[in-house]
């Protein structure tokens, strides 16, 4: 399970050092094999594993919903293999940069079976705009053990 938040920096190469727990993850349980993709204004990290079970589902969903298909067909063209390099970095291209608004600062946050990274602007932003859903979800999220 990828679990926190951790502020790093990019390469002049374009390159991120993932963490290190994260690493030790993603290399012994699922021997390095990833898909990187672009979802919700950041850039998402798949576990292999991971990324066939939700194209499983993705698979189930598009049969019937137009729409579906329209997002997924983007969603499947930002997608690409990849894996860390020798010192545990990960590449993003300029195209992904771009598309998160990624420039020297980026976070990378752990959530649950991915990881994602987003410039550490929008991540603040995020911060702001979910503090108060969090707020108003509290005794809900209190319901079920949080």
């Amino acid at each position: 399970m990828f679990l926190g938040a951790h502020y790093l920096s990019i390469d002049e190469k374009g390159r991120v050092s993932v963490p290190a727990k994260f690493r030790e993850i993603l290399i012994t349980e699922y021997k390095n094999h990833l898909i990187l993709s672009s979802f919700d204004n950041c850039l998402v990290l798949y576990p292999g594993k991971e990324w066939l079970g939700i194209v499983a589902q993705a698979r189930e969903h598009a049969a019937t919903l137009k729409g579906m298909r329209r997002v997924l067909r983007r969603f499947y063209a930002m997608a690409t293999e990849c894996s860390l390099d020798k010192q545990g970095r990960l590449l993003l291209s300029p195209t992904q940069r771009e598309y998160a608004d990624i420039k020297d600062q980026v976070v990378v946050v752990g959530c649950d079976n991915k990881i994602e990274i987003w410039s550490r602007e929008r991540w603040g932003e995020f911060e702001i705009e979910s503090k108060k859903e969090v707020d108003e979800m509290a005794d809900k999220l209190s319901e079920v053990g949080f």
